[in-house]
């Protein structure tokens, strides 16, 4: 996965403060479950997760804070692994706080991870340390067990409707299902599309310039593997 960016694609987009909390994705597919009665909890939780981890790919909607301090001798901020996944590019940085752009540093890969190297004028007083930040969106790891489907509170719950309708558009899609509606799941897919452009143009008109690559067809077409054959009700994944 590149870990760099054009300038054109960096912004000042920050990551919320509150609401960090772990919570298992999980808990919150009851909307699905009275919508669906049919389809078992180990169903309807496989493709919420990989619904939470295609919209966060995305969108670019998932974001971490990550800070150290940097010195004249040390002026790189290593990204180490996210909380919630794997690292997809930067979206902002700040010295003391305060937002820069990408005059104020580079980005590199080290053998360390992914870093941004500030240029030394951000040190002001000879010998000095200074506190850097940066924000990164992540891609949660779609693979990852169910114990370790977990999101932060405030991401689940701000795109709470979103990630419902893509969910239900994957769950409809599946041919020769008893809760198979082809209707349905357009109208749902129609709706998950049309809510990723929204948030996407949401982190355009905050300076991150994003690229929707897919179509509704698309996101009817691309179940995951494990539900798109049949599917073995004894491995949880």
């Amino acid at each position: 996965m590149k870990n760099t960016l054009p300038g054109e694609l960096f912004n000042q987009v920050g990551v919320p403060t509150h609401g960090q909390t772990p919570v298992l994705v999980s808990e919150y597919i009851q909307e699905m479950a009275y919508k669906l009665p049919s389809v078992t909890d180990v169903m309807m939780a496989k493709e919420y997760w990989h619904t939470v981890c295609d919209f966060a790919e995305r969108s670019g909607a998932l974001r971490e804070h990550v800070s150290g301090d940097i010195s004249a001798s040390n002026l790189d901020l290593v990204v180490t692994a996210p909380t919630y996944g794997q690292f997809q590019r930067f979206v902002g940085a700040a010295i003391n706080g305060v937002p820069v752009g990408f005059e104020k540093f580079s980005t590199k890969d080290t053998e360390n991870g992914p870093a941004l190297t500030f240029v030394g004028s951000v040190i002001t007083v000879e010998g000095s340390t200074v506190a850097a930040s940066a924000d990164i969106s992540v891609v949660p790891d779609v693979t990852a067990v169910p114990s370790d489907q977990k999101a932060p509170r405030w991401f689940l719950q701000r795109y709470e409707k979103v990630l419902i309708h893509g969910a239900m558009a994957r769950l409809q899609a599946m041919t020769g299902r008893a809760w198979f509606d082809e209707a349905g799941a357009r109208m749902h897919a129609t709706s998950y599309m049309r809510e990723i452009n929204r948030v996407t143009h949401g982190l355009i008109t905050s300076g991150m310039r994003r690229e929707i690559l897919i179509g509704m067809e698309s996101v009817i077409a691309r179940q995951s593997s494990t539900t798109s054959q049949t599917t073995n009700t004894s491995t949880v994944g």
